[in-house]
Parts: structure tokens; sequence; C-alpha cells
């Protein structure tokens, strides 16, 4: 305290002044106050930045998932088109010898082989369609094969064996057991199910009013 504040005030509040001049801890109020103020201002930028990283993390996973999903689409199309190319080299055998094409049109139809030489071939044909089909029948037990291609497939072996003379081959392929039982009992389904629907009786439409 100076000289000059002691003259100009009176001796009471020179005694208070003295007072809280000497008094330890004066002033640490306003201290403290600053001191808590800080300390908040850090643990809601620690909670912030925790929840920001929490944010980023879930937008990562997010583009993960989503790069996952395009792989599994860009995988089952690979896949699919692998069963469908399993067609593809009996399928030029027909294209490139148009006689035994039409050989086999005639036993689509009921007839039977011309010669023995024919008979072997077009069992030989059949035997490619069923190795093919098996291959793709397998990929799909594993969900890898896009489901609206199935029945095309599925349908062509159908087809083949609603001929006599494929239908008979098909029972000597069962006893040599060439194809897994599993696969055998499939297709003999599929062939079930389309004799029903073939002998199904066609309902009559009823009458329009008039």
């Amino acid at each position: 305290m100076s000289i000059s504040d002691a003259t100009d005030t009176n001796p009471v509040d020179r005694r208070i002044k003295l007072l809280s001049d000497l008094t330890p801890g004066a002033g640490t109020c306003s201290f403290a106050a600053r001191h808590q103020g800080d300390r908040m201002s850090l643990e809601s930028l620690y909670y912030l930045t925790q929840i920001i990283a929490v944010g980023l993390i879930l937008v990562s996973l997010g583009f993960v998932g989503l790069q996952l999903r395009q792989s599994n689409r860009l995988a089952r199309a690979d896949m699919t088109q692998r069963a469908i190319d399993r067609f593809i080299p009996p399928m030029e055998i027909m294209v490139q010898d148009p006689d035994l094409a039409a050989h086999y049109s005639r036993v689509l139809r009921g007839e039977t082989p011309s010669s023995d030489a024919i008979k072997a071939r077009l069992n030989w044909f059949f035997t490619m369609m069923l190795q093919a089909h098996v291959g793709g029948w397998t990929i799909e037990q594993e969900n890898l094969v896009d489901e609206r291609t199935v029945d095309a497939r599925a349908n062509t072996i159908v087809r083949m064996l609603a001929a006599p003379h494929f239908k008979a081959e098909w029972i000597r392929t069962k006893r040599r057991g060439t194809f897994p039982l599993t696969y055998t009992n499939y297709v003999d389904r599929l062939v079930a199910q389309q004799s029903k629907t073939d002998t199904k009786p066609e309902t009559a439409e009823p009458p329009s009013p008039t």
C-alpha cells in the first residue's frame, strides 16, 4: 500500500484494505473459475473428437459393405456366365454339323436314330449336355448363380429327356453311376414336375356374359 492511499482513506477503510491485502488466498476464486472453464472446454473437445471418430468409422464400414456387395454381384455374374458357357461347346457341334442337328431334331420328335453311328453321336452329345448341366447345377447349390438363368438350362435337359431315345439313355446313365445321386434325383424331380404339367387337363374358360 502506498502512502498516498493511506492518507486519502479513513482509518476504518484503511484497516479493511490492509486485512484484505494480507489475507492469503485472496483473488484465487477468479483463477479457479477460469481453470474450471478450461477443464470443461477440454472435456467437451475430447467428447467431440470421439463422436467424430465414431462417425468416420461408421462411414468406413458403410463403404466396405457397399464394396463387398458389389464384389458379390460381380462374382455371381461371373459364375453365371461360366455356367452358361458350359453349354457352348456341345451346341457348337450342332451348329457345325447340320446333318447331326437334323437327326437330333427328329429324335426330339420321338423318332429313333437312323443308324448306330448316329445313335452313338447323339448319345455322346447327350452326355456332354449332362456334363454341362451338372457343372452349372453344382455352382447353383452354393447360391453363386443368378436364379433367373437356372430354369432355362434345366428346361433344355427336361426337353431332351422327353424323347424316348434320350430317356432310355438317361436310365442307362443312372445305372452306370456317371453322375452324383443328388443330381440324378434332381433331374428326375424336374422330369416328374414337367410330366404333371403336361398331363394336367386344361380348364375351359367360362363363357363371357352377354
